[in-house]
């Protein structure tokens, strides 16, 4: 599954039962309420988020560049760009920030009130669901959320 999305993060590939999964997207079970998502970037997590949101408007720096995310309510930072603002979110937008640490672009978001669910967020979502997928147990989530520093 990964290798169909083009992704290197987290799968798991049940074969015994037919089926598999990328984890990649998993983040997106914590936000809802949004109508307009946009991708920024065209990697491998992309691909994922992509799949998981087919009418998401995907800005890249093969074809439209620089992204304008002003009429998204959900954005998906899939870029390795850590040090310079990509874009700027305004209250009422959410960005899922897939870097980590925390990128300029996620520290700008937040500071001017966009909601932020930054890369250990994402890494703890995507952690859960393996878990959960490979035990078939209740993920350890604030254990979890710990380790990387978040409580």
């Amino acid at each position: 599954m990964a290798r169909i999305l083009g992704s290197d993060l987290p799968s798991v590939n049940t074969i015994a039962r037919g089926r598999g999964w990328s984890t990649d997207a998993a983040i997106l079970e914590h936000v809802t309420g949004w109508h307009k998502p946009a991708i920024v970037g065209d990697g491998g997590a992309a691909a994922a988020f992509r799949h998981a949101l087919p009418e998401a408007r995907v800005f890249s720096r093969r074809d439209e560049w620089p992204p304008d995310v002003r009429d998204a309510d959900l954005v998906i930072h899939a870029t390795p760009v850590r040090d310079e603002v990509l874009f700027e979110l305004e209250p009422g937008q959410t960005l899922i920030d897939l870097p980590y640490p925390r990128t300029a672009t996620a520290e700008v978001a937040a500071a001017t009130g966009a909601r932020v669910l930054d890369g250990l967020e994402v890494l703890v979502a995507q952690g859960a669901a393996s878990f959960e997928l490979w035990t078939e147990l209740p993920a350890p989530v604030d254990a979890m959320r710990s380790a990387v520093g978040l409580t």
